[in-house]
């Protein structure tokens, strides 16, 4: 008797936990969903060097990182971590586990998209624990 109790009590504590949140979550997306349509086919230039420019392009949910090369043109990103990550809001992290250097590795990186939608930063924590940032700027 006090076993079904208390799994009742467990299962009713999880089902207004995810109710809450799941409200929480809805009410931040409609935000972030028309931050979304509104970035939807922009391209984002990091750093530029004499042969090539990395790019990120967001295509509906889902951000793109490439490069533009001098002599052969557009290509995505040859990141071992991949190159197409989804878009979850305007805050998001993933994760990647490549040699930065030595035996320094990419742990994750949160990517950030600005209220306005002009800019998205990019910090890459590293194993060392220090941390990089890149800012993406709107190529109007």
């Amino acid at each position: 008797m006090k076993k079904s109790l208390v799994v009742s009590i467990v299962m009713g504590l999880f089902m207004m936990t995810s109710t809450i949140t799941a409200g929480i979550s809805y009410a931040m997306s409609q935000g972030d969903e028309d931050l979304l349509r509104k970035i939807d086919g922009r391209r984002y230039v990091g750093f530029v060097d004499v042969n090539y420019t990395p790019v990120i392009d967001v295509r509906s949910k889902v951000l793109v990182k490439g490069v533009i090369a001098r002599n052969t043109g557009y290509y995505e990103s040859p990141d071992p971590d991949g190159s197409r990550f989804e878009i979850t809001g305007r805050e998001f992290t993933v994760g990647c586990n490549i040699v930065v250097y030595g035996n320094v590795r990419c742990v994750e990186r949160t990517y950030t998209i600005s209220e306005d939608g002009d800019k998205i930063i990019e910090h890459t924590r590293l194993s060392d624990g220090s941390v990089r940032q890149q800012i993406w700027l709107w190529q109007r």
